[in-house]
């Protein structure tokens, strides 16, 4: 689904910039796939945002550089699209706007943008917006033929998960391909690629996780997200009563199978499911949210800014632009609490940040005794 060539690809990164600039965590070509996970469309642009207390607002753009965009058309489409994703805002993105097409449009409740608003925003492209480096990139480990087939398989999967409603397995998931791919040489930059989405993957649950069990007290919080990540989309008390009863019917089988003198009632075991090794670090992390909201409320936009802006393009770490990136305010830490979840990624999927990003071999060492304070 993803376009990554010609004049359209552009548009789409100018209005991620767009986005960017108010503060929005920004992806493009996100797949919407059936209930029997065949591809039925994707949403053009997508823009996540979180005001404390870690509250999401989500919005989507459809973009159409085409001489004849069919705008009345793109804007049914748009609103029908975000209805069926569940989004606070839609937009369309088009060439020319007339006075007929934003009545339309401001009936519709779709906002539009034109290419005068984007032109401001064409020289500012930078980090996952930067059109200048990811256009050719995303394009060379995108295409359906010589693409990187790692890439054409697990970016798709990473990207719908930003708009699933269950943090918790969009946790397990993203955690689970950076392990698969922890073994082996992460100097292709298709594997970095998938590196930088899962991790933001990671960040978007994290933030979701403190959004879901807010109001809670601390046990509380601890006791469902323990619960949540080791039993998913399935409530506990039901695989808890399935475990019961097929340890309870494997007793009964054996009992009728084996002499008396040899029979012990316990001979099959109640098989205990274990919470992910890192559980506890996850509720760590997000204590830790909870404590200083305003270092993490927006770390997704920051360690996505991190990812696409340095290490991706084996660049040293700006300090000064990410200070920038920050409006100056609050950098070291909110730097800390990049440093804190890229950790917990890190050590999750056993991965070394430093073999993936050579020019800052310990931006977060490879070994940690706890979450930074």
């Amino acid at each position: 689904m993803a376009n990554n060539s010609g004049k359209g690809t552009g548009f789409e990164y100018d209005v991620c910039q767009l986005f960017t600039e108010q503060n929005y965590f920004t992806r493009r070509s996100i797949p919407i796939r059936s209930t029997i996970n065949q591809d039925i469309t994707d949403i053009d642009v997508l823009g996540i945002k979180y005001t404390y207390p870690f509250e999401k607002k989500v919005i989507i753009c459809d973009c159409k550089n085409k001489v004849k965009p069919k705008p009345f058309e793109r804007i049914f489409w748009t609103k029908g699209l975000g209805e069926y994703v569940g989004v606070d805002d839609e937009y369309i993105a088009l060439p020319k706007i007339g006075p007929d097409i934003i009545e339309f449009a401001r009936k519709s409740k779709v906002r539009v943008i034109s290419q005068n608003e984007l032109s401001n925003y064409e020289d500012k492209q930078i980090g996952y917006a930067d059109y200048q480096y990811y256009g050719k990139f995303m394009q060379r480990l995108e295409d359906k033929k010589t693409g990187d087939s790692q890439v054409l398989h697990y970016l798709p999967i990473l990207k719908k998960e930003y708009i699933s409603d269950n943090p918790y397995v969009t946790l397990n998931i993203a955690l689970l391909i950076l392990n698969k791919l922890s073994q082996g040489n992460w100097s292709d930059d298709g594997k970095k690629m998938i590196f930088a989405e899962g991790a933001t993957v990671v960040a978007y649950a994290l933030l979701d996780i403190c959004r879901d069990v807010f109001g809670m007290s601390r046990e509380q919080r601890e006791k469902y997200i323990s619960a949540k990540l080791t039993y998913g989309d399935s409530e506990a008390t039901y695989i808890n009563g399935l475990i019961e009863n097929v340890t309870r019917y494997a007793n009964e089988m054996l009992a009728e199978k084996i002499p008396k003198e040899y029979y012990n009632k316990n001979l099959v075991d109640r098989m205990e499911i274990p919470a992910p090794h890192y559980t506890k670090n996850c509720i760590a992390i997000i204590e830790r949210a909870y404590n200083y909201p305003e270092w993490y409320i927006d770390m997704l936009r920051n360690i996505d800014f991190i990812l696409f802006e340095f290490m991706l393009k084996n660049q040293k770490f700006d300090y000064t632009l990410f200070s920038e990136h920050c409006k100056n305010y609050l950098v070291n830490e909110k730097l800390k609490a990049c440093k804190n979840v890229l950790f917990f990624i890190c050590s999750s999927a056993a991965v070394h940040l430093g073999d993936i990003w050579k020019e800052e071999n310990d931006f977060v060492p490879q070994k940690i005794h706890n979450i930074e304070n």
